[in-house]
């Protein structure tokens, strides 16, 4: 038992990794039942450049089984950092896409995404602190870059800043 939940460990961490890779190639992906393939999905570990990657798989994943699987869409469409995407993608490919709009439980979420993306009452504070949206929370990224000193209101500075490549924002 203890091999068996050791290996069940490494296989999620493998995934969760090598999302990206997994997604597109591997055909085992699609055979994950919604009970183990959301908490992949809504993992803040879960290694994607773009939110776009996640968005494609859950469509692959549903139309492989879809009258056994599109009633499961919307919570797989939770999972999705939709606030991450790209504005056009978004326009594009997830608004009007038949599963969003023949889900009458999809609106919130996407009127949720559209007032992120189009910075509408997006950050809100809660005890001094700035509230991201779910929607747009970061997923803990695994490429940093980091800003050490330097020149700031010309002075120097020795300010320490990171940027998160993958959501392309310094934190």
């Amino acid at each position: 038992e203890v091999v068996s939940g050791e290996l069940e460990r490494d296989a999620q961490m493998y995934l969760l990794r090598n999302f990206p890779q997994v997604a597109e190639k591997s055909l085992e992906i699609m055979s994950l039942p919604v009970d183990e393939l959301v908490p992949v999905l809504a993992s803040d570990y879960l290694n994607v450049r773009n939110e776009e990657v996640v968005w494609r798989l859950v469509l692959r994943w549903v139309d492989h089984e879809k009258d056994d699987r599109l009633p499961h869409f919307t919570s797989l469409l939770k999972c999705i950092r939709l606030g991450l995407m790209d504005v056009q993608y978004f326009l594009e490919h997830v608004k009007n896409h038949p599963y969003v709009l023949g889900n009458v439980v999809c609106r919130p979420v996407i009127i949720d995404t559209l007032k992120v993306l189009m910075d509408v009452e997006t950050i809100t504070q809660k005890d001094g602190v700035m509230q991201t949206p779910e929607c747009a929370r970061p997923r803990i990224p695994h490429e940093v870059m980091f800003a050490i000193g330097g020149w700031s209101g010309g002075s120097p500075t020795n300010a320490v800043e990171t940027y998160d490549t993958r959501a392309d924002r310094w934190i």
